[in-house]
């Protein structure tokens, strides 16, 4: 697999080196924005192309010479690695595919934590934290959530269980009302409810940020249900209402909302194989940074079983995903789920979704009500709009 990073002034002069120097089929694996000393503004795109795959012919010119490329590698020592997880999967994958790759490590990560299990110095703990944990186990809290647990807790017998735990599942509400120009992609499976919550994130939004100009951008116009959904309540509250298809609609749609406050984007679900990035760069929607910083959202429901969500987090993972809305929470039995995905994608919980309504049924995320759905099964109420 040949693996390299591009940089350029904009993502739209990067993408298009990509696709001269690599073709079509190159894979986008991350991306980012930073300032240079300078205060330039540096656009970095790390894409790879199939070792099978050739090329296409082309001729350097001195301005692309002039944006630099370098290779990227990976370095894997035991089960931790010394670079980030894309150049890992790009390693490890090249010869015998990243699914296979994945499962066995997945195997072997269950055989260790069952044999650490019966180890963890559980007698070490104050009863009241002890007490803590087997209630955690029961909630369906992951063994290796609970033994990060044992771990940060040994010799802390006045230290609370919600300390560590807040910090291996850290919240961070959305702020609607407030702030600059910006877009808000809402990515997720098919069946979360992901419509649905880009719907009430829009409503929210209007009532919020007062005079301010928002539009709600249906990126799934295949999917009729969904699509006719989007446009009566965008018609009802007022909305601006648009339509995003694959290929050059973007460069045409961003002339109808270069004066938008807000964009939330609600994305299709990914296809079988297909990645954020490859979705993003489909749909054309680098060309949004113009209206502000584009900021993904994954929406997820918490009976979904922990490695299928794992894997969710792993297919929807980018470099600019803000964090977890959990979705359907009046459907679930057990909401330990919301900690062990925050764990092993190192997401924070952005909002909570739950019951059948539009209006009241979303709400920031905050350790308060993550600790009431937790220890409780309290539903949390709408306190305060996003």
């Amino acid at each position: 697999m040949r693996v390299k990073t591009f940089r350029g002034d904009s993502s739209a002069s990067v993408i298009k080196r990509i696709k001269a120097e690599l073709g079509a089929d190159a894979v986008i694996l991350s991306t980012r924005s930073f300032k240079e000393e300078g205060g330039a503004t540096v656009c970095e795109i790390t894409a790879a192309l199939e070792s099978g795959v050739v090329p296409p012919a082309k001729t350097m010119t001195p301005a692309a010479a002039s944006c630099g490329t370098h290779a990227t590698a990976g370095v894997v020592n035991g089960v931790a690695a010394a670079a980030s997880q894309e150049e890992v999967v790009a390693v490890m994958g090249a010869g015998t595919g990243v699914g296979s790759w994945q499962q066995e490590w997945l195997k072997i990560r269950e055989h260790l934590l069952t044999a650490l299990k019966p180890q963890l110095p559980l007698q070490a703990l104050a009863p009241r934290q002890r007490l803590a944990l087997e209630y955690l186990e029961r909630e369906g809290v992951d063994d290796a959530v609970l033994a990060d647990l044992v771990a940060a807790l040994r010799g802390k017998p006045a230290c609370s269980v919600l300390v560590p735990l807040g910090q291996m599942a850290p919240v961070a509400p959305l702020a609607l009302g407030e702030g600059p120009r910006r877009v808000l992609a809402l990515a997720g499976p098919h069946g979360v409810g992901k419509t649905t919550a880009a719907i009430r994130l829009a409503l929210q939004a209007r009532q919020t940020r007062l005079g301010g100009r928002i539009c709600l951008v249906n990126a799934d116009a295949q999917r009729s249900q969904g699509r006719m959904l989007l446009r009566q309540y965008a018609e009802l509250a007022d909305i601006m209402y648009r339509e995003l298809g694959p290929g050059d609609e973007a460069a045409a749609l961003l002339e109808d909302v270069a004066d938008m406050d807000l964009l939330i984007v609600d994305l299709p679900a990914l296809g079988r194989g297909e990645t954020m990035d490859q979705l993003v760069l489909r749909l054309g929607l680098f060309a949004f940074e113009e209206v502000g910083p584009i900021q993904m959202v994954l929406a997820l429901a918490p009976h979904y079983a922990p490695a299928q969500l794992r894997h969710f987090g792993r297919q929807y993972m980018t470099e600019n995903m803000a964090g977890l809305l959990w979705t359907k929470l009046d459907e679930a039995y057990t909401y330990g789920n919301l900690v062990n995905t925050a764990h092993a994608l190192g997401l924070p919980a952005v909002a909570f979704s739950a019951g059948p309504g539009l209006q009241d049924d979303l709400t920031p995320a905050s350790h308060r009500a993550l600790w009431e759905l937790l220890f409780k099964h309290r539903l949390p109420t709408a306190a305060r709009p996003l």
